[in-house]
């Protein structure tokens, strides 16, 4: 495909497409990595309460706990990472190939520091949330032996 085949005004439109697809899906992947480091800080806290107490009912929530680690803390967060995350690279590199065929605008450095700044945004929220995710589920794991 060459530049002359694409209008500027295709271009933003299918870079704006790509974007809200790219926005909408991290948005929900975001949220349910999000809702899974607090189910692993839920399940540290209700340990931690009761983790020292002899009493029965503590026993019991003990045991809970142990049952409902496995859960919560097993490989399905870091499968879906992998995959939303190759996906939304999918959608940022096509977004930029499709710029690439437009003549510079000031539109265009402003959809490209758009998809840096939403790139940048991704990748740090993911890597914060997986990597505490999952040193937190190591850390409780080794309390509950």
């Amino acid at each position: 495909m060459n530049a002359s085949a694409v209008s500027p005004s295709d271009a933003y439109t299918t870079v704006g497409l790509l974007l809200t697809l790219a926005g909408l899906l991290a948005t929900f992947f975001s949220v349910q990595l999000s809702e899974w480091l607090m189910r692993l800080w839920a399940l540290t806290a209700k340990w931690k309460a009761y983790a020292k107490d002899a009493a029965e009912e503590s026993k019991a929530a003990r045991r809970e706990c142990r049952a409902e680690l496995p859960g919560s803390f097993n490989f399905v967060p870091l499968v879906i990472t992998l995959a939303v995350g190759t996906f939304t690279v999918f959608i940022i590199a096509s977004s930029y190939f499709v710029l690439a065929l437009v003549d510079d605008s000031p539109l265009k450095s402003i959809l490209q520091s758009a998809l840096g700044a939403f790139s940048i945004c991704y990748g740090l929220l993911t890597a914060i949330f997986l990597v505490s995710g999952y040193a937190l589920g190591f850390r409780l794991k080794k309390q509950m032996q």
